[in-house]
């Protein structure tokens, strides 16, 4: 948990908000749903923000962190795309493997930034910087049409691993391969943990024919305030 002691530290800390985009017109939608629901759910499942709140997060981030491509350049990216079956997957995987706690979005890339996405379980041996652990190489089956060109998964450790140093050094500016405290940009997160509550939620939305939504947007955002409790 985070305390208003590291608040100076956390005030850019990079994060995942998510937004639900209707078919063919990409607009917010259904977050609603997410509100009403976050009452019945445990404390740690109420990732609702209200728009305003989120479009202020994503202002932020893209105000310090962005880093837009050119000419080949390397490009911190600001949104990632991910079809409703990726996260109808994840679900079900979570729900035929019960020990598992939740799942981790990493960011990855040399030249953009991309999404790796991990199952992950309980440590066995928790710290306070240390409480889910992952576990590569893990199959979650998506059906024939599901595809992202920004996201990548069941790929094992030493992939994923060398993926997410490539991001370290080239967007976090890690001055040693793989050790993310030598980052100079300390803020920006490598990853970020989602509860499977959270993903059970986004997939009632998801697979509502009432809300006609095809997948959601993965923000970047950058926190303009903490909680003591958070």
């Amino acid at each position: 948990m985070i305390t208003k002691t590291t608040l100076q530290n956390l005030f850019l800390f990079f994060c995942l908000a998510f937004s639900a985009c209707n078919q063919g017109e990409k607009k917010p939608t259904a977050i609603a749903a997410i509100k009403d629901s976050a009452s019945t759910m445990a404390p740690v499942c109420t990732y609702y923000i209200d728009q305003k709140e989120g479009e202020d997060m994503i202002k932020q981030f893209t105000t310090i962190y962005r880093v837009p491509g050119a000419n080949g350049k390397r490009e911190l990216m600001a949104s990632y795309w991910l079809d409703s079956c990726v996260f109808v997957a994840l679900h079900q995987f979570l729900e035929d493997n019960k020990d598992y706690d939740g799942v981790r979005f990493f960011m990855t890339g040399s030249v953009k930034s991309q999404i790796l996405i991990v199952p992950t379980k309980k440590q066995t041996k928790p710290t306070d910087t240390s409480r889910h652990a992952n576990e590569w190489g893990m199959k979650v089956n998506f059906n024939e049409r599901c595809a992202g060109i920004f996201r990548s998964i069941n790929v094992e450790m030493e992939v994923g691993n060398n993926a997410m140093n490539d991001f370290g050094e080239q967007f976090r500016g890690e001055s040693t391969r793989g050790q993310r405290s030598s980052a100079r940009v300390k803020g920006l997160s490598a990853g970020i943990w989602v509860d499977r509550c959270v993903i059970n939620a986004m997939v009632k939305i998801l697979t509502n024919p009432a809300d006609n939504t095809t997948g959601m947007m993965l923000y970047a955002a950058a926190y303009l305030k903490m909680e003591s409790t958070s």
